[in-house]
């Protein structure tokens, strides 16, 4: 990996961060990592006739920004003496061989008390529920060479050797004490056997799991930046799988479509203009009656779109900005690497929320950091107040639909019309009480059979206004519904 070992830094010297890297040698941020993951990350700094070697790789330094060790000691607040007991020493004077860049704002999770002090301190404040971010990659395994088949030195940082123990540590001595609090963990490349443990009802780690394996169904293999069908029957294979093995495993599930780093679902999944209301409503139904717990992100509720920025200058992420170039290194127009942007920047939901048809979407007075979306004027919370049939009001009547049945609660999930290349269904099931759940995930008309009547089945949620109960149904575009027999 001459891209490192070629550009050594003696110690006290500025280190670069990842982005100044990519300026370098012109490389993907993914490129850069991939190189530094493969090396042991050190930093050193002379003290007497030896030198203390800080091992990157096992303490997660927010390097970035920092210029000295001394920077960095100072940055971790007098806590030196704990990695010390664990750190080498080396002749001193000796170059900084590696390097590993992480993100900016890491936290030194490998220090025990500082693992928990973060989690208190919030508690102290009452604070009832934590997300953790990318939670799996705070354990680190050993910097071998990497000989899997992908090659990108994801089993250096993802589900590491000691992940479970420091998560059923934090949990122990935090809060697991509170049994008000609830825990969600953000999973990057994670496997489904290790989030058994990490959501498991009985494992002492966290409540609940975010897994991103159901929002790469539009991308080439893991290649993100590509502009290909949906694969639908993928889609569906991925979600009744954890859903499924999950619920076997006594897991519990986060479900959802949205979050900061993912486009707007309507434009991804659904139709941003025709059936804007139908499609928001159908996927929306689709999230909130399965097994585990629905989250809404901002802006999900109105259905809010995509930006459609027609401009470069209009994103503000890093990653798409990079990726606009890369794209026409590559032989890419500019326009063509713009459309690959409109359908995967992460900007798409970052965009100011839409409060109303006033400058800026409501959003401020002043200057958004990132335009709003044109369509703030159609599309807004005011509107969607005023609109007894707008989306927000579809997703009340989902929530409210979860506190009054407890078969989407607690119910076991069974998938229907499994082969069918159009349409997500499935049922539910708890204590006698069952749920059948119908979408179609298609702009068309069609007709679907099932095995089995509705007569004894009432139907509790529609986006049309269709309360058929024969076998045969046939469904208009992005059509949904939801029965229950009692």
């Amino acid at each position: 990996m001459a891209l490192i070992e070629n550009n050594k830094i003696k110690a006290g010297e500025k280190l670069p961060s990842e982005f100044d890297l990519q300026n370098k040698y012109q490389a993907s941020r993914d490129t850069i990592r991939k190189a530094l993951l493969s090396q042991n990350g050190y930093i050193q700094k002379s003290q007497g006739k030896s030198s203390i070697v800080l091992d990157i790789n096992r303490f997660n330094f927010p390097v970035s920004g920092l210029t000295s060790f001394k920077e960095i000691a100072s940055d971790i607040k007098g806590k030196v003496e704990t990695i010390v007991h664990t750190c080498e020493c080396i002749e001193p004077d000796e170059e900084i061989k590696k390097l590993l860049m992480l993100k900016s704002g890491t936290k030194v999770w490998y220090i025990e008390r500082v693992r928990k002090n973060i989690v208190r301190f919030w508690m102290e404040k009452g604070v009832k529920g934590f997300r953790f971010d990318v939670i799996n990659l705070i354990s680190k395994a050993g910097f071998e060479d990497d000989f899997s088949v992908d090659g990108d030195g994801r089993s250096f940082y993802t589900d590491g050797p000691r992940i479970h123990e420091f998560l059923q540590e934090l949990a122990r001595d935090s809060f697991a004490k509170d049994k008000d609090i609830i825990t969600v963990g953000e999973m990057s490349s994670t496997t489904m056997e290790n989030c058994y443990k990490y959501a498991g009802e009985k494992t002492g780690e966290l409540s609940m799991v975010f897994t991103f394996h159901h929002l790469k169904v539009d991308f080439m293999g893991n290649e993100k930046w590509v502009l290909v069908p949906t694969d639908f029957m993928k889609l569906k294979q991925l979600i009744f799988d954890w859903q499924i093995n999950m619920e076997k495993n006594n897991a519990w599930n986060a479900v959802f479509w949205c979050n900061h780093d993912q486009p707007r679902v309507i434009s991804r999944f659904g139709s941003d203009d025709k059936y804007h209301k139908e499609s928001g409503k159908m996927l929306a139904t689709l999230i909130h009656c399965l097994r585990g717990t629905p989250y809404i992100y901002q802006g999900e509720e109105i259905g809010m779109t995509n930006p459609h920025f027609k401009s470069i200058e209009q994103y503000r992420n890093v990653e798409s900005l990079n990726h606009y170039q890369i794209l026409q290194d590559k032989g890419m127009t500019k326009e063509q690497a713009l459309m690959i942007l409109d359908v995967h920047s992460r900007d798409n939901s970052r965009t100011p929320m839409q409060w109303d048809d006033s400058i800026n979407a409501g959003f401020t007075t002043g200057t958004p950091w990132i335009q709003t979306a044109d369509n703030y004027t159609e599309i807004n919370v005011k509107n969607s107040l005023e609109d007894k049939d707008s989306i927000l009001y579809y997703y009340q009547k989902l929530i409210q639909l979860r506190k009054n049945y407890d078969v989407i609660a607690y119910g076991d999930i069974k998938p229907l019309l499994c082969e069918d290349k159009r349409v997500f269904a499935y049922g539910r099931n708890y204590k006698g009480q069952k749920l059948i759940v119908i979408c179609n995930f298609y702009p068309t008309t069609y007709e679907i059979e099932l095995p089995y009547d509705l007569l004894n089945y009432k139907c509790i949620l529609n986006n049309y206004k269709n309360e058929a109960k024969a076998k045969k149904i046939a469904l208009k575009p992005y059509e949904t519904l939801v029965y229950c027999n009692l």
